[in-house]
């Protein structure tokens, strides 16, 4: 997915999960990226392990403000991935595609979408 139509799914994506704010947060993620990232999150890269539903496990938290102040953006998760450090492994392109990254990425900010709601 080019970075540019890659930029207007997630954003959509986020305007989406704003402007429903006032509801309670329910179980499954409300868009079609989100709940194939949580798949992936939850199945086949097996970041549950490292990072049980997005909250501190063996890897830091991937929910809360300190991890919204340390991600700011996309680019800084997307770079973490497939960087590593820190303890966690690197996803690089050959392990987990482009698209799976942005799933997964959809998916850890509806988490924190959520988060925030609450």
């Amino acid at each position: 997915m080019k970075p540019r139509i890659l930029l207007a799914t997630l954003s959509f994506a986020a305007l989406t999960l704003v402007a429903c704010g006032g509801e309670a947060p329910v179980a499954t993620p409300g868009t079609a990226a989100a709940a194939e990232g949580k798949r992936l999150f939850e199945g086949r890269f097996n970041c549950q392990q490292c990072h049980p539903n997005g909250n501190r496990g063996v890897g830091r938290a991937l929910v809360g403000e300190e991890f919204r102040q340390r991600h700011p953006t996309d680019a800084t998760v997307v770079r973490q991935v497939r960087n590593g450090g820190n303890g966690m492994p690197a996803f690089p392109p050959s392990v987990m595609t482009d698209d799976e990254l942005a799933e997964v990425v959809a998916y850890v900010r509806w988490l924190n979408e959520q988060d925030a709601a609450q």
